[in-house]
Formats: C-alpha cells, structure tokens, sequence
C-alpha cells in the first residue's frame, strides 16, 4: 500500500521544517513526500530544503502561482500512490497519524478516513468531528484538508467536474472536493484521535465564509444544482 504526502507551500518558509519533520517522524512512513512550491521564489525554501536532503523520498517541484487547489491537481496528476495526504506547510501530523489512517483503511473499506484535530494558536483546543455521511457534508465542512484520500477518487472527482480539486473556488476547495465525492457515492470514516495539528495564522481564506450567502456558498450550491441535483442544508436556501 503506497503512500504520498503533499505539501502545498506557499507562504510560511520558517514553518516548513516542522511540518516535514511532522511527516519524517511517522512510526509508518510515507513512500514520497512533494513540496509543491506555488508560485514563490525557490531562494525563500532553499534553506529549509537543503536541510533535507538526501532524503530520497522528497520531491520538490516548483511552478507559477496557481493557488492551492490547482497545486493539488498538478501533484496528483500521473501520481502513482495509492493513497495521499495533504499537510499544509505550517501544519504538522502526530507521530502515529499514517499508522493510524492506514490502519483505518484495512477495517473500513472507503476512500476518505480522516480523524479529530487539535487546534493551535489563539483558540487553542481539541475538535472532535462527526462522522461521515452525505447529509452531514451537506450541513457544511468538517473534514480538514489533512486526511488520507485514496488517488482513484480524486480522478473519478476530476472526471466528473474536469478539474478535481475545483479551481474557480477562494476558499473551502477541500470541503466541496469532499462534498463532490459524496455526491458520487464514495465514503469516509472517522478515526477518534487527534492526528493533526492545525494553526491558525490571522485572517485566512476561510475564515470569512459564515455558511450565509457568501460568494463562496452560492458557488458550492450553483456547482451542486449543475453536477449533481442536490441542494446544501444551509444557505442561500434556508
């Protein structure tokens, strides 16, 4: 069973380190790890970079900005693992996440498992997620970006809406990339534990998205009405 883990980096160099030792560190190791660099100078990463080497698992591939989402398209076009993990630079997973995900693959047969997370910074505290369905997707996000995805999805994502991860979207690409998958019929499972660290570093894309007739909202229901038939439970709608 092969694994790649995939770090979109855009703008925290300094944080980079942590979320590769992150990965580094797993009691199950990953076969790849992809730093895709969007769009900045490779001198800002070079430090932290070099440091790596000769870890011959890493990658580094570098390219114009075209934001995170379409960063993930580029990585997982012709990527030959079986399952991803998508960590963001200034992110970290515990030591027993991939042990731990991977495990949850051999109990529960579906193609999204992720897990409860900690939250780091000025509202500090442990989240625990609900578990997977359809209708609570529909409810709004919960699902963080990191959680193991296995490849195949993904294309059968890209091959319903023609780009996978959705391209025209400022915010919440994670959560409509899982709610699309829903909308195909595939499942998810819940591991109780806190694998993840997630930090919050002031104003981000998502943070301005309240679940009420935000830009954002009525492109993920206009997209839903055109792909799939299926109205948000929250919104411009109710």
């Amino acid at each position: 069973m092969s694994v790649a883990v995939i770090i979109p980096c855009h703008s925290y160099p300094e944080l980079l380190p942590r979320a590769i030792e992150s990965v580094r560190n797993q009691t199950v190791l990953p076969d790849r790890i992809l730093l895709c660099l969007d769009g900045v100078d490779p001198l800002r990463y070079a430090d932290p970079v070099s440091d790596l080497y000769p870890d011959k698992r890493i990658a580094v591939v570098a390219h114009a900005n075209v934001g995170v989402a379409a960063t993930m398209n580029l990585a997982l076009e012709g990527l030959d693992s079986e399952w991803y993990f998508r960590l963001d630079e200034d992110d970290e997973m515990r030591p027993r996440a991939l042990e731990y995900l991977l495990k949850s693959t051999t109990l529960m047969d579906c193609a999204i498992h992720y897990s409860d997370w900690v939250r780091m910074g000025k509202w500090r505290g442990y989240i625990t997620v609900p578990e997977f369905s359809k209708e609570q997707l529909l409810h709004g996000p919960f699902i963080l970006s990191a959680a193991l995805v296995k490849t195949s999805m993904w294309a059968a994502v890209k091959e319903a809406n023609g780009d996978g991860y959705d391209t025209g979207i400022d915010a919440w690409e994670d959560y409509l990339f899982y709610l699309e998958a829903a909308c195909l019929g595939f499942e998810g499972t819940r591991v109780g534990l806190p694998l993840v660290r997630y930090y919050r570093h002031g104003q981000s894309r998502s943070s301005g998205v309240d679940k009420c007739n935000t830009p954002v909202v009525n492109y993920i229901q206009d997209k839903l009405d055109r792909l799939y038939n299926t109205r948000l439970l929250y919104g411009r709608s109710h």
